[in-house]
């Protein structure tokens, strides 16, 4: 049946709406990036046990506890499961030839610390879960969005997310390096005050835990960290560069 209306006044049939995503969602993904990637750098390293076999096997460890390398390094692997939520169980009785025999490796405050850093671990492990959730929603949305007809520059949008997370997470490591580097004994009683609500955490420096976990350990722990994370955060950063040097050749 044709119409009877004039060419020019027949009403046209919509075209594809065109998303223009804010500034504030780039900047929004940057920082769930750059938070994801800390955290689920963090739990790496800290399940990364080669990491930690140059302080176990100096010989200050094994001198103190009379316990071989190999059972010191059996020690570390129950509290690095026990911290990350991959066994019940941290206690375990010292062995006839150890400078403790028959005596439970760890006090109630040792104990009662560990149950505090297990769940510090935990809400680690939650909050990556969200970030990386989130940003797959996000990703997943739009291109949902650009598949249903909808003109959304995801690429941009993305490429500005990799450059937020690089320069938001460059800044914050480079203020931690500094005052890490100044004084890492300061900062990691900061980094205690921050995330503990008591006192556990001080304990005396005979406990097995210091004597397995002395601060230098920690000092590079923080510094594997540091690294690692900043290696991400920069090719978040050319990624980003090269993303968006890309789309402008499209447009």
């Amino acid at each position: 049946m044709c119409s009877l209306l004039p060419a020019a006044s027949r009403p046209s049939r919509p075209g594809p709406v065109a998303l223009r995503p804010s500034r504030l969602l780039p900047a929004t993904l940057g920082l769930l990036l750059c938070l994801a990637l800390l955290l689920s750098v963090v739990r790496a390293v800290t399940g990364f046990v080669p990491a930690y076999r140059g302080v176990l096997h100096a010989g200050e460890a094994a001198q103190a506890t009379d316990l071989s390398g190999a059972e010191l390094e059996a020690a570390l692997r129950r509290v690095i499961d026990y911290s990350l939520g991959r066994r019940a169980d941290l206690q375990f009785t010292m062995p006839p030839h150890s400078a403790r025999p028959g005596q439970p490796a760890f006090s109630q405050r040792e104990i009662e610390h560990m149950v505090d850093v297990r769940e510090l671990f935990h809400a680690v492990g939650v909050a990556a879960i969200v970030a990386w959730g989130t940003l797959g929603a996000v990703a997943a949305a739009g291109l949902v969005a650009r598949r249903t007809g909808h003109r959304i520059d995801l690429e941009r949008t993305w490429a500005a997310a990799g450059r937020w997370a690089a320069a938001s997470g460059l800044g914050l490591l480079a203020l931690a390096g500094i005052l890490a580097l100044a004084d890492f004994d300061w900062f990691w009683d900061q980094f205690h005050y921050l995330f503990f609500a008591n006192d556990l955490w001080q304990l005396p420096a005979g406990s097995l835990l210091i004597v397995m976990l002395p601060p230098h350990l920690f000092a590079r722990l923080v510094g594997l960290v540091g690294a690692a994370w900043g290696t991400l955060l920069v090719a978040c950063w050319l990624w980003g560069r090269r993303v968006a040097g890309r789309a402008r050749v499209r447009h």
